[in-house]
């Protein structure tokens, strides 16, 4: 998910870069460029995911409260 999201994000851009901005970027370069901030993005996901579920379910469990008490009622 987080390679396609990438690779459309930055494909748009380029699209969006040609066509408003009259701007060329040579398509080596971008695709080499492309490629390596996808797998920078990989890295951070790998990285970061599993530290920002931990901290979403705490905060869920904060929020929730004990679900001992309502859930028979």
């Amino acid at each position: 998910m987080v390679i396609f999201s990438t690779f459309l994000y930055e494909i748009l851009k380029y699209i969006m870069n040609i066509f408003i901005l009259d701007f060329y970027v040579d398509l080596w370069m971008f695709f080499k460029i492309l490629l390596i901030e996808i797998l920078y993005n990989v890295l951070l996901t790998i990285i970061f995911y599993p530290l920002i579920k931990k901290a979403g379910y705490y905060i869920e469990n904060v929020l929730k409260g004990n679900a001992i008490l309502t859930r028979y009622f």
